[in-house]
């Protein structure tokens, strides 16, 4: 995937082999790009763009998730907890060689259904259960979910996040906004591994410029008006 800015000569590469890393060294052009791109606007957006895969243009509407709210992470947003869900679904009941799971599995929501629809709660009305069980229901009511406590640092969540990512196949590359801002040199090393790793597209638009060259870190850097590389 390109991004190509209209008023910009060089042209954005995404892909998962490096980390694309865009520093705008000037605060109100880095608020117009910032701003161009969650707009999804493209070419009428405040800094007009166009969206390439391959030599193909495409709408940008989708294309991109972007993590502009750091140090927070959509590790449990409903969009990637129903994907979850699914993926799990498929693995128990129609995966190959699962059947057995699957029915073992069935027999205790039936049973979960059987017994408290026996015992009432000794309650005067009569109730059961409307919803005919089905995992993924089961699975939103007990919280299943990438599993996060709060004494987990910003890089052990962004890596669990990148699991999450390859679990349920998600595959737009990640957008983040000042990222580097949380984390020290050796934690952005192993955050650049790890993207690597998983095979996640990312791009990091940071405010500020770093002298830090990474192996793993493809840089374009905006500073009064003129690219450099």
């Amino acid at each position: 995937m390109i991004i190509k800015f209209a008023r910009i000569d060089s042209a954005i590469d995404i892909d998962a082999e490096k980390v694309t890393v865009l520093e705008v060294g000037d605060r109100k052009l880095f608020a117009r790009v910032v701003a161009s791109l969650l707009s999804e606007l493209g070419d009428q957006a405040v800094e007009p763009y166009h969206l390439f895969i391959g030599e193909r243009a495409v709408s940008p509407k989708g294309k991109l998730l972007f993590l502009n709210d750091l140090p927070n992470l959509p590790i449990k947003e409903r969009a990637f907890e129903k994907l979850l869900y699914e993926r799990v679904a498929h693995d128990l009941f129609e995966a190959p060689g699962m059947e057995q799971d699957a029915e073992r599995i069935e027999a205790l929501g039936g049973l979960l259904e059987e017994e408290l629809t026996r015992r009432e709660f000794g309650l005067w009305g009569r109730y059961g259960f409307d919803v005919h069980w089905e995992l993924m229901t089961y699975l939103k009511a007990f919280g299943f979910g990438v599993r996060c406590d709060d004494t987990d640092s910003f890089l052990e969540r962004c890596i669990k996040f990148f699991g999450l990512c390859v679990d349920i196949g998600y595959s737009k590359p990640l957008v983040a906004v000042n990222l580097k801002s949380f984390l020290d040199e050796n934690d952005l090393r192993e955050l650049y591994e790890q993207a690597f790793f998983h095979g996640i597209s990312l791009v990091l638009l940071e405010s500020w410029r770093d002298a830090t060259a990474y192996s793993n870190e493809r840089k374009i850097c905006l500073e009064l008006g003129l690219f450099e590389k």
